[in-house]
């Protein structure tokens, strides 16, 4: 099977990120009831402080780099990357009483960023999905001034991600059809792509970060219901996925597609009635070393 470019891997996701952008503003609260413990943690170990410049990688609709602004005040600067420009139009839209913060559509690549311009990079589930990892951590190295910090967030095995991994127990069987696809290669861009704590440690090193430290931790994701869940999911599946399910079911809204789901996220519900998803997060960090 041939191996796509990188254009091509770009444009995928830029389309399936753009796709799902109304979706993840609409339940971005819901969301970031486990994601900001997520952010906060990250900031912790950024070392972040007033007047700091940030660099935000896959910003999406904003995080972290809102909160990276609250922090570093007037005096500081954040910029949010994206590939997606319908994320980006959502994040810009909420950074009225934030000037310190901007978004601009586009990756390292396209933007061009100066050498040593940043103080702090921070990125929020996004490094796994960067087709072309090692290059980017080192460009990412490049940007930060010497001494400058890193921190990122990554998921960890699907099997212990549930609020991103478990619809798939009921779409992916009948979105592969009888004779399933074989496996990406182990360094294919995806969300489990960095879920190796030693992997994430050993990548971050080759790209010139010393000091390094690998983490996880449980974020406490949760829903209301298990029908909520199923509306979430529903919600934020990317466009080919949509696609997969309309070919194989006639309908991406197929209702014992979503009764399946629903049925999955009930194992999960606590005595209160709410689905508990606490999902392993991977957090690296680590400290621009002297340049290559």
């Amino acid at each position: 099977m041939p191996v796509p470019d990188r254009a091509s891997v770009l444009e995928q996701q830029r389309q399936t990120w753009d796709s799902v952008s109304e979706g993840w503003q609409v339940w971005r609260e819901t969301f970031e009831r486990g994601g900001a413990v997520v952010t906060r943690r990250l900031l912790e170990l950024a070392g972040l402080q007033p007047g700091d410049r940030v660099l935000d990688v896959g910003s999406g609709c904003g995080e972290p780099a809102l909160s990276a602004a609250h922090v570093v005040g007037a005096q500081g600067q954040v910029l949010g990357i994206d590939i997606s420009p319908a994320m980006i139009g959502i994040a810009r839209r909420r950074t009225a009483e934030l000037p310190q913060a901007r978004f601009e559509v586009g990756d390292l690549a396209d933007l061009d960023l100066p050498e040593h311009s940043f103080d702090v990079v921070l990125s929020r589930w996004a490094l796994m999905f960067l087709p072309d990892r090692a290059e980017a951590l080192r460009a990412l190295h490049t940007v930060l001034t010497p001494g400058g910090r890193f921190a990122a967030a990554v998921w960890g095995p699907a099997a212990e991600a549930p609020v991103v991994g478990l619809p798939f127990q009921a779409i992916v069987p009948l979105v592969q059809g009888p004779t399933p696809p074989p496996p990406p290669p182990p360094d294919a861009p995806g969300p489990y792509a960095m879920a190796d704590p030693a992997r994430c440690h050993a990548e971050l090193t080759d790209a010139g970060f010393v000091d390094v430290r690998v983490e996880q931790v449980r974020a406490p994701f949760w829903v209301e219901s298990p029908e909520v869940f199923a509306a979430y999911t529903r919600a934020l599946l990317p466009a080919p996925v949509l696609a997969m399910l309309r070919d194989r079911l006639g309908s991406a809204d197929d209702p014992q597609l979503w009764a399946e789901v629903a049925r999955l996220a009930e194992d999960h519900r606590a005595a209160d009635g709410t689905v508990q998803l606490p999902s392993t997060v991977v957090l690296i960090s680590g400290v621009a070393g002297k340049s290559h």
